[in-house]
């Protein structure tokens, strides 16, 4: 990400970035989202309806500050093959689910599926090591809860 600084918070036009294109581009003086390319990091999003209390799927997403690159790279450089699953050779995927607040802050982050022997809990242990930066889902120009699942993989070199 690049931008600047105003007394410690970002202001004006922010950019992100992947190795060779543009990824997201966020006016934080009003907190706009000018271009994102679509996320592929959510299995499934949710809308949370607070009068009927349900869960609506949808196909929009809230948006990680810093894109799909920035957070494959936080989970890339902080996840540990879980010894037990190295030794019985297990692999798979975890299925993580979070809500992401209209503060921008992911909470209630927890294990939904996966195949065990420590995989799942190193998951969540990485999942909870990612920031409180995001731009929550917005419906008719207003932020909403959503709830995500996300998905981590977890395979062994051969």
């Amino acid at each position: 990400m690049k931008g600047q600084y105003d007394h410690g918070a970002r202001t004006g036009v922010w950019e992100a970035f992947n190795q060779t294109d543009l990824e997201q581009k966020i006016d934080f003086s009003n907190q706009e989202v000018l271009f994102a390319k679509p996320s592929k990091m959510f299995k499934k999003a949710f809308i949370l309806t607070q009068t009927e209390n349900k869960e609506i799927e949808t196909t929009l997403r809230p948006l990680f500050v810093g894109g799909d690159a920035l957070f494959s790279s936080l989970l890339g450089h902080n996840i540990r093959y879980p010894a037990e699953a190295i030794e019985k050779h297990i692999q798979g995927t975890a299925i993580l689910s979070a809500i992401i607040t209209i503060d921008g802050k992911m909470v209630e982050r927890k294990i939904v599926n996966g195949p065990g022997y420590g995989i799942n809990e190193e998951a969540l242990r990485v999942i909870n090591l990612i920031p409180n930066d995001w731009i929550p889902l917005k419906v008719d120009e207003k932020p909403v809860n959503t709830r995500i699942e996300l998905e981590v993989n977890f395979s062994l070199s051969r």
